[in-house]
């Protein structure tokens, strides 16, 4: 008993990491929820609520999750400033003493602690992530937000990884573009329109409870990315259509305007924010990403991150070069400098500029890869090989090519783990 009070982070349900905040989201609402009983007329209702919240309660705080605690909170302070419930004197003295007991539970556990220090991690990747709202309009594409401030936004020399942006709503919003953020906003402004009461019913005031807490524990974390976690809320939604259909009670029409102008409201704050934030040496287009001024040394064509590694952006940052990064199909922009670094790791643009300098790791020498160098007639071409995989790369084929070119073509083995070049930022090296 005494390991699961006092032992590590409390997680019912073991999702990996940040499963204990997906677990302190649910056991939050969970806890929001116990408000239903408070807000009836009969005592004993009040007094399973209070025992049933004080138990969910002490999981909750077990959990340590900051967000989870707080959503709690302002779920029952809405809880408390729609419908101020009255609550006798006895349960009133017993909710004080227990309230007091949690505060000592939490304090012997050390949760209170978890407020009192910065998390710079989680305020990086939040400035980050607004910054993309501004710098990607139409996303940086599904699950890429935490790869896509590890290239462009992480602080150089900084390598530790993210699974997220620690937000989901952010993390969300982030990877799709302008269209899909609307849609985000205003799917959640109907939800509130939806579930707000216009009177006090215990149910309304529930079920927005409930759903303001879920919200906010999905601030904090990356929490409504798994099932488990929306079963709650979405039952009070069914509660509330099924009461709203029954009693012919709908929300005014009126109030909608409100309701969509909050989200217009908060959405075109975040991308103010994003503005602000945003990093004057990133832009991004249609399949493109600029790094530096104008006009790019370096153009990376379909990076391979198993080639160049998972922070290839990070690295090409810390070597202060102008970059221009190609997905294929994207057109090449005409102020891409004839002389300019091509970097190859997979796929093969259809043509380059004329006197590109290309530099390719662990390509293999297949005859399509020979004949489409055989096209280009670039100046200069520098080939990079890993020896761990020099029969796979059909390292013969390439040597005896460069030997065909010996004023253009340099073929090269070093030592690496598979694919991956440890020593790829090579900017100096000018091949």
């Amino acid at each position: 008993m005494l390991d699961f009070l006092f032992g590590n982070r409390f997680d019912f349900l073991v999702l990996g990491p940040a499963s204990s905040n997906r677990s302190a989201a649910i056991l939050a609402c969970a806890v929001v929820s116990c408000a239903w009983c408070f807000l009836q007329a009969r005592r004993r209702w009040h007094w399973i609520g209070l025992i049933l919240g004080l138990a969910l309660s002490v999981l909750l705080i077990a959990t340590k999750s900051r967000g989870g605690i707080i959503a709690a909170a302002c779920g029952i302070c809405l809880v408390g400033l729609i419908h101020r419930p009255r609550i006798p004197r006895a349960l009133l003295i017993t909710g004080c003493v227990a309230l007091l007991a949690l505060a000592v539970y939490g304090t012997l556990h050390g949760v209170w602690q978890r407020f009192t220090y910065g998390d710079d991690s989680r305020s990086d990747l939040w400035r980050a992530g607004l910054a993309m709202l501004w710098d990607a309009p139409s996303g940086v594409g599904v699950g890429n937000a935490s790869n896509f401030y590890a290239q462009w936004y992480q602080e150089i020399g900084d390598r530790r990884g993210y699974l997220s942006l620690i937000n989901f709503h952010l993390n969300w919003l982030a990877e799709h573009g302008l269209a899909a953020r609307l849609s985000y906003a205003l799917a959640w402004a109907g939800l509130a329109w939806f579930v707000w009461p216009r009177r006090a019913a215990p149910l309304l005031t529930t079920a927005a409870a409930v759903w303001l807490t879920f919200f906010v524990a999905a601030i904090f974390s990356t929490t409504a990315n798994v099932w488990q976690v929306w079963t709650l809320p979405l039952a009070t939604l069914a509660a509330v259509t099924f009461w709203r259909i029954r009693n012919r009670d709908f929300p005014a029409w009126r109030t909608a305007g409100l309701c969509v102008g909050a989200a217009a409201f908060s959405l075109i704050s975040l991308h103010s924010l994003g503005w602000y934030l945003s990093s004057p040496q990133l832009s991004t287009s249609s399949g493109s990403i600029r790094w530096g001024d104008p006009p790019p040394q370096i153009v990376i064509y379909a990076p391979n991150p198993g080639v160049l590694g998972g922070k290839w952006g990070h690295d090409l940052r810390a070597s202060e070069a102008s970059a221009l990064v190609l997905q294929p199909g994207a057109a090449v922009p005409a102020d891409v400098p004839a002389g300019a670094l091509w970097i190859l790791s997979g796929r093969l643009p259809t043509k380059l500029p004329p006197r590109s300098r290309v530099h390719l790791f662990n390509i293999p020498a297949s005859s399509e890869t020979l004949a489409w160098l055989e096209r280009q007639a670039p100046t200069k071409v520098h080939v990079t090989l890993s020896d761990s995989l020099c029969r796979d790369l059909l390292c013969e084929a390439w040597f005896n090519w460069g030997d065909k070119h010996p004023d253009t073509a340099h073929v090269k083995l070093i030592g690496g783990i598979n694919l991956f070049i440890p020593s790829w930022p090579w900017f100096n090296q000018n091949p």
